[in-house]
């Protein structure tokens, strides 16, 4: 059992580790278009949204 757990936080770790460098080797460029696009995607969400409403 205790190794199953340990298992699972080794893998939790390696998979942060994992997202944490690909974040941090982003250039400028491609954060302001990450960022655009996820300001789109809300504003799109916000519209469905509300016609629902």
């Amino acid at each position: 059992m205790v190794m199953i757990i340990l298992l699972f936080i080794l893998i939790a770790l390696l998979t942060y580790l994992i997202i944490l460098g690909s974040n941090a080797s982003k250039t400028e460029e491609e954060r302001r278009v990450e960022d655009q696009e996820q300001i789109e995607y809300l504003e799109k969400w916000r519209k469905r949204k509300n016609e629902y409403k």
